[in-house]
């Protein structure tokens, strides 16, 4: 543990999004593109493991804080502030606890092991395998929900959303028009 907060102290991460926001953008790591391996199953298991050690969660809340930041800064149209989509299982609990809008996003564990398969290349194992998908998930669900620190949870004030059944396209304009009513909701205040 000791190791791992200490590189989580010294090493050099950042974030670009894409010009249109349509993929994850580049994620540098000392100044290495690894935006590509962020998706693969053994680094969701390495993060769910390391991610339990207090020191690498208070380390990655500030390093997700300072990003988030640079990012509305940068994003900042004149007077007007924008802000970020941020996802994670402890972004609206720990890292922004008083974000405008909190979605808490759900779906059935075959549904997530159909879309983590999908998310996977076809040489990794859960890439062809709907029951391993479905082990893993329920295997870190189960670690996260129970570790010390950014425990897997709803914010009290998230808006919660199973979209099992939703396309893609469907969750998007169901998460825009949450966005959009607390957007014109706050204009009305």
């Amino acid at each position: 543990e000791d190791a791992s907060v200490k590189f989580a102290l010294t090493v050099d991460i950042d974030f670009r999004p894409t010009q249109l926001g349509v993929d994850i953008g580049t994620v540098m790591v000392n100044g290495e593109n690894v935006a590509e391996y962020l998706q693969r199953n053994e680094v969701s298991r390495a993060a769910s493991t390391i991610s339990r050690h207090p020191g690498i969660r208070e380390a990655m809340v500030d390093l997700q804080r300072r990003i988030a930041g640079h990012l509305c800064s940068e994003l900042a149209d004149g007077d007007k502030m924008r802000g970020v989509v941020v996802e994670g299982r402890d972004i609206g609990t720990v890292v922004f606890p008083d974000a405008d809008v909190k979605i808490y996003l759900d779906a059935s564990l075959e549904e997530r092991a159909k879309r983590r398969m999908n998310d996977f290349d076809a040489s990794q194992p859960a890439a062809s395998n709907l029951e391993h998908a479905k082990a893993e998930i329920m295997n870190r669900d189960l670690s996260d929900l129970k570790r010390p620190v950014g425990a897997l949870k709803a914010a009290d004030d998230a808006i919660k959303i199973n979209n099992t059944d939703w396309s893609c396209e469907e969750t998007l304009e169901t998460v825009l028009d949450i966005v959009r009513g607390k957007i014109q909701a706050k204009k009305g205040t």
